[in-house]
């Protein structure tokens, strides 16, 4: 049976994975949405992304975690592979491309919410884990769903 400390390294290990599929997914929407001040958005928020991901770097590195090379480059043909969905238009984005990828960037941030979630309460008990630090990225994961939200509503009322 493994440590406790071995089931959050393998927690925050999968996040880590996670999170190269969804900053890939946030560049590329950053520079493929079709509204010109959605694409603004959406650039300031993958640079939040990553530097989420950094801070979530830092934490794994503080328990050992090493990097998954091999799940990390499945994360990205994962993301490579899910830009050929059917859309509606068989040249080109279609308004339901926009929606779709607005969608799956909102499930990733969630997750990292509730990685973030998980963390904290694990703060009060765990030196490694800083309170503050992560109750700063909770507070910036709900601004991101927000923003999110409302790109999300616009390309709604596109479809």
């Amino acid at each position: 049976m493994p440590r406790d400390d071995q089931f959050l390294q393998i927690y925050l290990q999968h996040h880590w994975v996670g999170s190269t599929g969804g900053r890939d997914l946030f560049d590329r929407a950053a520079s493929s949405h079709s509204d010109v001040r959605a694409r603004e958005q959406l650039a300031t928020l993958a640079r939040e992304v990553t530097e989420d991901r950094q801070a979530l770097r830092d934490i794994a590195n503080r328990f050992g975690v090493r990097e998954a090379r091999v799940q990390q480059a499945a994360a990205r043909i994962g993301e490579y592979l899910g830009r050929f969905k059917p859309n509606g238009a068989l040249k080109g984005r279609s308004p339901l491309s926009d929606l779709v990828e607005l969608e799956a960037l909102s499930l990733g941030v969630e997750g990292k919410k509730r990685c973030w979630l998980t963390l904290l309460t694990h703060a009060e008990n765990e030196p490694r884990l800083d309170a503050a630090q992560l109750e700063e990225l909770l507070r910036r994961a709900d601004q991101q769903l927000d923003v999110l939200a409302g790109l999300h509503r616009e390309a709604a009322a596109r479809i």
